[in-house]
This record gives structure tokens, C-alpha cells and sequence, in this order.
């Protein structure tokens, strides 16, 4: 009876340190979770930040006045992208590469670059992104739009001559900017998806 009680005794103190070290370890993965799940939503509310600041910013530069002297020709409704020498060469390249990698969404015929650079410059861009789409300098014109900011994509409309749809774009939101050209595609183009 005594082995009994001792054989007992001891099974519920191992079973109790096995249940001890259970609850340590779950307690500690659950720790490690809640820290993860708390700095996932500090991100998001900082990302929420920046878009609803990208909003408001985007909103200010719709139905700018453009016209191009220069005689370039333009469909009804020419999606662009204005960038500029003076604007950070990281974001620059973010936004070309975002446009080779969407173009499926948005075809060349469609799209239009303007660019605030030397031919130089644009021929060596059309090389580095491998460009087909149409690209026009915008030296030597009245066009200056967002000059000193970063790269921006807008609807371009010939028959009122104004933006639309301007997008500041944040570079590290690839996907971000894939709705953005699912949007205008849907809207101005009507092109399904395939």
C-alpha cells in the first residue's frame, strides 16, 4: 500500500511538472504571438496613416490644367506617369518597375511617361525597364507637375486637357498600386481581366 501511495505521489508530480512545463511553453508562444499580433497592428495603423495623408495629397492634384504645345498626340484618355530628375532615383525606378510589372494590366497603347529628363536619360531608362511605351520629355514645356515630390500616375483627359485619378504611389506597396491600375483599367478602359 505504501508503494502505492509513493508510486502515485510520484506520478503526480512528474504529471504536474510535465503540465507546469506545458503551460510554460504555451504561455510563451502565446506571448510571442500576442507581440507579433500587437506590432502587425501598430504597422497597420502607421500604413492607414500614410494612406489616408496619400489621399489627401492625391485629391489636390485632380483636374490640374495641362496642355502640350508640342503637338504629342494623346488618345481621349492617356494614363500617365510624371517623373523628374529632381524626384528620388529609388522611387523613380520603384515606379517604372511597378509599371513593367502591371503593364498586362494597363497596355503600352494606353500609357504614356512623362518625363522631366534629358533624351539621354530617357534612353537610358528605356533600356534599364526594356519601355515600349510612349515616353515624352516634358523639358523645355510648361508641364511641372508635383516637381519636387515623387513619381505620380494620373489620368490624362485631351478633351478637357485635366488630370484625374492622380496617385502618389508608396513605393513599398506593390500591391497598392496593382488595385490602383485595376481601377483605372476597369473605369477608363474597360478591359477585362484575363
Amino acid at each position: 500500500m505504501k508503494y502505492i501511495f509513493l508510486t502515485i505521489g510520484i506520478v503526480l508530480l512528474i504529471t504536474n511538472v510535465i503540465v507546469g512545463f506545458l503551460f510554460y511553453r504555451e504561455r510563451e508562444i502565446f506571448d510571442r504571438y500576442k507581440m507579433v499580433s500587437s506590432n502587425e497592428i501598430n504597422q497597420l495603423k502607421a500604413v492607414n496613416q500614410n494612406l489616408k495623408g496619400s489621399f489627401i495629397e492625391n485629391q489636390f492634384y485632380n483636374n490640374i490644367k495641362i496642355s502640350f504645345s508640342g503637338g504629342e498626340s494623346f488618345t481621349d484618355l492617356t494614363f500617365c506617369l510624371f517623373i523628374s530628375e529632381n524626384q528620388c532615383s529609388a522611387c523613380v525606378n520603384a515606379m517604372l518597375d511597378y509599371y513593367t510589372s502591371y503593364q498586362d494590366i494597363v497596355p503600352d497603347s494606353n500609357f504614356t511617361i512623362l518625363a522631366n529628363f534629358n533624351q539621354n536619360s530617357i534612353k537610358n531608362l528605356m533600356a534599364i525597364h526594356q519601355l515600349k511605351c510612349k515616353i515624352i520629355s516634358t523639358i523645355g514645356t510648361d508641364i511641372n507637375i508635383a516637381e519636387n515630390k515623387y513619381p505620380c500616375f494620373f489620368i490624362y483627359n485631351r478633351k478637357r486637357s485635366e488630370t484625374e485619378m492622380f496617385f502618389f504611389p508608396l513605393r513599398d506597396e506593390p500591391e497598392m498600386v496593382k488595385k490602383y491600375f485595376e481601377i483605372v483599367n476597369k473605369k477608363y478602359f474597360n478591359q477585362s481581366q484575363q
